[in-house]
């Protein structure tokens, strides 16, 4: 097996990080469940409710994550159980035009490869868009880079909170056992708030850290880790390729430690 038991403490949330931990596991190594966030729905449903009973508004929908598409189609479907034809649905990388695909809502554009707000506004269908009225569906808290390019390019933008996402409330002693017995190989984390919740939860420095962005890697390095991997994008394939790949040098670390 590729991953020859490395053992990976897995901190996305669900359904990706339970996604990722089988992934881990069917390669032979050992994944530990530790999501340090919550998806919740907004606190203000009802205005969530109001902004999309005006979606057919808009030019161009904007999906920011697979949570923005499991969070707002329950109430997408209540209220457009047609779609508006005319709208143009851009997702911001593959994972999340498959959601849209999963629950047959278009997808007209993706990045391929930059799977960021930055390769996001790459678009062809974002490059002149002066005029257009854009609703970006997305969470409370995050960047706000694609609604400011997008303003700067003439658009009209508003965003609808479909989710926010908290701390979760998880007992941390069973995991800070498994750090300080060196137990955890590798962490894996995809999100700069990801990262900040579990080092408020927990000393996690020391171990190797694996992330998805350069953004992140800058992040990392202020928040004092030292042995730091980045994977090509937030994707369960790029994610593991690259534990493959550095399996046999975070086995050698290992037997350091031990």
């Amino acid at each position: 097996m590729l991953l020859h038991g490395l053992r990976v403490l897995v901190t996305r949330p669900k359904p990706q990080g339970e996604e990722l931990c089988d992934k881990i596991q069917s390669l032979g190594g050992k994944a530990i469940y530790f999501p340090v966030m919550d998806i919740l729905p907004p606190e203000n449903r009802d205005k969530f409710k109001q902004d999309i009973a005006s979606l057919d508004q808009y030019d161009i929908v904007l999906f920011v994550s697979r949570h923005a598409v499991y969070q707002s189609i329950d109430t997408i479907r209540a209220l457009w159980p047609e779609f508006p034809q005319h709208i143009q649905i851009v997702a911001v990388g593959q994972s999340t035009a498959r959601a849209l695909k999963q629950v047959h809502l278009p997808v007209h554009d993706y990045p391929m490869h930059d799977w960021s707000s930055e390769g996001l506004l790459d678009s062809p269908l974002l490059q002149h868009v002066q005029g257009k009225h854009c609703a970006i569906i997305r969470g409370e808290t995050g960047r706000n880079v694609l609604a400011d390019v997008l303003r700067h390019r003439g658009a009209h933008v508003d965003n609808m909170i479909a989710y926010r996402r908290v701390r979760s409330k998880i007992d941390v002693q069973p995991y800070k056992h498994l750090i300080d017995a060196h137990e955890i190989d590798i962490i894996i984390c995809t999100s700069n708030e990801i990262l900040q919740n579990l080092t408020s939860l927990l000393a996690v420095q020391s171990v190797p850290l694996m992330v998805i962005s350069e953004r992140m890697l800058c992040f990392a390095k202020k928040l004092g880790f030292k042995h730091l991997y980045l994977a090509n994008n937030a994707s369960h394939d790029a994610i593991v390729s690259e534990l493959v790949k550095r399996e046999d040098q975070l086995c050698q670390m290992k037997k350091i430690k031990t």
